[in-house]
C-alpha cells in the first residue's frame, strides 16, 4: 500500500502543483477566476486518487473490497497528495517572495469598496485582514491551512471511489472487449 499511496499520490500531487503553478502565472492571482480554476485543476488530480484506489482493490482483492482496507488506501493516497500540494504552495510563495497576502489583502479592500462599503465597515475589514495575515506569515499554519484546502475533498472523493469499486463489475462495461 504505501508503493501505491507514493506513486498514485505523488503523481497526483505533482499534477495539482503543475495546475496551480499554470493557474497563478497564466492569471494574475488576484482575478475573481483564479479560485474556480484551481478548484478545477483538482479534478485531474481526483482522478489520479480515483485509479490509485482501484489498483489498490485490484491488487490486493479483499473480499469485494473492504471499505476498511480501500479507505486506508486512499486516505494515504490523499495524504500524499495533499503533503506534496502544500509543498507546493510553500514554493510558490517562496519564488514570489510572499507577496500572496499583501496582493489578496489589497485585492479584497478594492472589491468591498467597489460593494459600497466605506468608513468604519472598511477599517474593520482592514484589521481583520491584517490579524489574518499576521496569522498567515505562520509557516506551520499556512502549512495546515494548504493541507486542509485539499485533504478534505479528497477524501470525499477516496471515499466515494471505494464505495463504487465494492462492486467489482464497476468498470467492466470500460474494458475492451476480448
Amino acid at each position: 500500500m504505501r508503493r501505491i499511496a507514493i506513486t498514485y499520490g505523488g503523481v497526483a500531487g505533482i499534477l495539482i502543483c503543475l495546475a496551480m503553478f499554470g493557474t497563478y502565472y497564466l492569471i494574475d492571482q488576484t482575478h475573481i477566476f483564479t479560485e474556480s480554476l484551481g478548484y478545477m485543476a483538482m479534478i485531474p488530480s481526483f482522478i489520479v486518487v480515483v485509479f490509485g484506489v482501484k489498483r489498490f482493490c485490484d491488487l490486493n482483492r479483499p473480499e469485494p473490497t473492504r471499505f476498511t482496507a480501500g479507505a486506508i488506501a486512499g486516505f494515504a493516497i490523499v495524504g500524499v497528495m495533499s503533503v506534496i500540494y502544500a509543498i507546493g504552495w510553500e514554493l510558490y510563495l517562496l519564488v514570489t517572495d510572499y507577496s500572496f497576502m499583501d496582493r489578496y489583502i489589497s485585492n479584497e479592500l478594492v472589491l468591498a469598496q467597489e460593494r459600497g462599503l466605506v468608513g468604519l465597515e472598511l477599517q474593520a475589514l482592514q484589521e481583520q485582514m491584517q490579524q489574518a495575515a499576521e496569522a498567515y506569515s505562520n509557516t506551520f499554519f499556512r502549512f495546515g491551512i494548504t493541507v486542509m484546502e485539499i485533504f478534505p475533498p479528497g477524501l470525499i472523493v477516496a471515499l466515494v471511489s471505494v464505495l463504487l469499486l465494492r462492486n467489482p463489475n464497476m468498470f467492466k462495461r470500460f474494458q475492451s472487449a476480448d
